[in-house]
């Protein structure tokens, strides 16, 4: 994510790592906005939306550092 952020030109840091990382992200921010709906199983929603974004995010790393 800090490498989205910060738009870093590393040879390493690819545009599937990017977007890896920036999924990741956006399943996180989805998964609080959908907390604050306070629905009903929206709850269980945020959890797999928030285990779902930092695994994409441990794939980008894992891809990041293979490549190197």
């Amino acid at each position: 994510l800090i490498l989205y952020i910060l738009n870093v030109n590393s040879p390493y840091a690819t545009l599937t790592v990017n977007l890896f990382f920036l999924i990741g992200f956006l399943f996180c921010v989805a998964g609080l906005i959908l907390y604050t709906l306070k629905k009903k199983y929206i709850h269980t929603v945020f959890h797999v939306a928030t285990l779902i974004g930092p695994v994409l995010m441990m794939v980008g790393t894992i891809i990041l550092f293979g490549l190197q």
